[in-house]
């Protein structure tokens, strides 16, 4: 399930077409989202946590010292993401048969590809303002500002949502193990 995503134009007189919910449907939407947003929280930390032991092993050569994890968890998730890129890329030329090297590239970009649409979710699911909802279940998850117009992004976060994201976090969590270590 893909998150519903509206954009809303404010611009000098047009305002925003924006019908706020009534307290007690924000508060029963507050009571039913709340605990699944900090369960996602949990697990997409458990599973950047599994991103930086990997990139750990791969800089290492095998070995994990504090100075790896020290500089790794620094990085944020698609600084992270994008060093994985980048070594898979170099070590495909090394660790790779020449017959399996377009397979194993193509996995690469799937797997890539999976990591920035987990941290997008993740961002718009930690950056959304869950007070924001509005009447049609959407609440504010930014404002991008260009010349004399605003833009405002609301997305549809339910309980399924994030209960359908947090089981795409640990069945990919698995599967990036795999991958990893059919790599090598």
């Amino acid at each position: 399930m893909a998150m519903k995503t509206i954009k809303k134009k404010l611009s000098g007189q047009n305002g925003i077409d924006f019908a706020p919910t009534d307290e007690p449907d924000l508060d029963k939407y507050l009571r039913q989202t709340a605990y699944w947003v900090g369960y996602f929280i949990f697990e997409f930390n458990e599973f950047e946590h599994t991103v930086t032991e990997i990139l750990s092993l791969h800089i290492g050569g095998g070995d994990q010292t504090v100075y790896q994890h020290i500089f790794l968890t620094g990085l944020n998730f698609n600084q992270k993401v994008e060093l994985l890129e980048r070594i898979y890329s170099h070590e495909i030329t090394f660790l790779v048969e020449k017959s399996s090297q377009e397979n194993v590239k193509k996995k690469c970009k799937e797997i890539i590809a999976e990591l920035k649409n987990i941290g997008g979710i993740r961002n718009n699911i930690v950056h959304a303002n869950y007070y924001s909802l509005d009447k049609n279940g959407y609440v504010r998850e930014k404002t991008k500002f260009s010349d004399s117009d605003a833009i405002e992004k609301w997305v549809s976060i339910t309980r399924d949502f994030l209960v359908e994201n947090i089981n795409r976090i640990i069945d990919f969590s698995e599967r990036l193990d795999d991958f990893d270590l059919e790599f090598h």
